[in-house]
């Protein structure tokens, strides 16, 4: 009997005291996973079904990625964006407290789905949600990063931006805070993206901006060494 393992390595989180999105604008959430069957991890195209559960059980959402949006694994891990395939998340069921999400996964050369168990519970942040359009983020506290997020519009946020050792944000707006405290990489690779900072600055690892501007109002501690291989840069 084979046996498969498949498990959350990263789901970007955004602990926030309030995130202010629209209603009425579609979600996606970013979901990255490792794939093992037999003991191995698997290398090669797979199909995925995902599918959310509420606490009593009840199917509220699922998409399958297959044919166009079959997904590749490398070395048992994939990444997915759950709710690119269907344009999006959206509905009351996003505000639960409680729900599952059960992963069905079918190999190259397989003619069915094997369903991965245990299920895996999500538990909101609120969750790692994020417009699929390219509008403003808006963070009525703090915003902390513990994985990768990329924003094509402005971050405005009025406490402080964080992101630990293995958060980074890729920025094409402007991003402001009242301070930023980089303990992760922090990208700002757009021609125009602007960095705003009212406090403090806080680098212990990249913190780049090519082509931006960078405005600082108070100090920039950097923190990291030569020998790390960690830079501070204004390109």
């Amino acid at each position: 009997m084979r046996r498969t393992t498949a498990f959350t390595l990263l789901v970007c989180s955004i602990f926030a005291g309030h995130v202010a999105w629209a209603d009425d604008v579609p979600r996606v959430i970013p979901y990255s996973g490792y794939l093992e069957i037999d003991g191995e991890p698997y290398n090669g195209d797979a199909q995925f079904r995902f599918r959310l559960y509420d606490a009593g059980g009840t199917l509220e959402w699922g998409e399958t990625y297959s044919g166009d949006d079959t997904v590749p694994v490398v070395d048992g891990h994939f990444d997915v964006y759950l709710g690119a395939v269907t344009g999006g998340l959206a509905g009351d069921f996003l505000r639960a407290e409680y729900l599952t999400l059960r992963i069905y996964y079918k190999e190259e050369g397989h003619s069915g789905y094997t369903r991965v168990y245990p299920d895996q519970v999500i538990v909101p942040v609120p969750y790692a949600l994020w417009t699929t359009a390219s509008g403003p983020l808006t963070v009525n506290g703090t915003l902390d990063l513990g994985s990768q997020a990329t924003f094509s519009g402005d971050i405005d946020v009025d406490g402080n931006v964080a992101l630990n050792s293995n958060g980074s944000i890729v920025a094409q707006g402007t991003v402001s805070g009242t301070s930023l405290e980089a303990y992760g990489i922090f990208d700002a690779d757009g021609v125009d993206a602007t960095v705003d900072v009212t406090g403090q600055l806080t680098v212990t690892d990249q913190f780049l901006v090519d082509g931006g501007d960078l405005l600082l109002r108070d100090s920039i501690p950097v923190l990291s060494t030569e020998d790390s291989g960690d830079a501070f840069g204004i390109g």
